[in-house]
């Protein structure tokens, strides 16, 4: 009996040892793999196998509650992997404050700009918050962004149709903004170059006999063709309107009593330069 007692005491130790373990730390569930161990609450759980929970609730399937001062849910995974899988076409996840987005921090990135300056002047800074500053341009006509000079309130441009030269096209040249003052085509080359916008249509006619062959009934055909961007022309012949808002007026060989007369009106939404060219 003399050798039992000191093994029963032994056995009493090693029993008030395990208690202490399971209410004062987290305890590893025993087991090869934990492969079918039922999830044990308020200890460290550890499996070798993938485990899912699938619900048919009209809720969440798993919620967590945290009454302490302490977070919600922690991943831990290796560098590069990704801590959480979302199934496509998922909705927002309401209230998520990321930390990053694509790798960048909230102060990285840039808030949209809604601030719109007014005429003459031009963004001068954008803030992160998205508000900006505008400043006047100190541009008050055409002329200032040459670096060639070009009459008064001119444009210097090179033409993208026939010979590659430049053309300046300045208020100097405009033509009068009235039919009674149209430009004479006949007395001009065989392109005239000019502005015109909302507030200044542009009128030209044309009633030379070169148009024209024969002595009476006349052969004849006049062929125009408009280079702008957002240009376009109405033509007039004898007064009737016979093509509208277009760039190209193709010869129409008729036959007149007479030399006709033909208007063209050039038009624009915006004030921008063209090229009218003339056959």
């Amino acid at each position: 009996m003399a050798r039992l007692t000191p093994r029963r005491l032994v056995v009493g130790v090693g029993i008030a040892t395990l208690a202490i373990s399971v209410v004062g730390s987290p305890v590893i569930v025993a087991g090869a793999t934990g492969v079918g161990v039922a999830l044990k609450m308020g200890v460290q759980n550890t499996v070798s196998a993938a485990t899912t929970l699938t619900a048919t609730t009209t809720g969440f399937a798993f919620t967590v509650k945290n009454q302490g001062t302490g977070g919600g849910i922690s991943i831990n995974v290796k560098t590069g992997k990704s801590p959480i899988s979302v199934s496509a076409g998922a909705g927002k996840a309401t209230n998520l404050d990321a930390d990053k987005l694509d790798g960048l921090e909230g102060a990285q990135l840039q808030k949209r700009v809604t601030t719109n300056c007014p005429s003459g002047q031009a963004l001068t800074a954008i803030d992160a918050d998205g508000t900006a500053t505008c400043s006047a341009t100190g541009i008050t006509s055409l002329g200032q962004l040459n670096a060639i000079a070009c009459q008064t309130n001119g444009l210097t441009l090179i033409r993208s149709y026939g010979p590659f030269d430049l053309a300046c096209i300045s208020d100097n040249s405009e033509p009068n903004n009235t039919q009674a003052s149209a430009f004479a085509l006949e007395f001009m080359p065989d392109a005239v170059e000019a502005l015109t916008g909302p507030t200044d249509d542009d009128w030209y006619f044309e009633n030379s006999s070169d148009l024209c062959t024969g002595s009476g009934p006349y052969q004849c055909a006049i062929a125009l063709a408009l280079s702008g961007p957002g240009v376009t022309m109405d033509v007039y012949r004898d007064g009737s309107l016979v093509a509208s808002n277009t760039t190209q007026f193709l010869p129409n060989v008729a036959s007149f009593g007479s030399v006709p007369e033909y208007l063209i009106r050039i038009h624009g939404a915006q004030r921008l330069p063209y090229r009218l060219y003339v056959d």
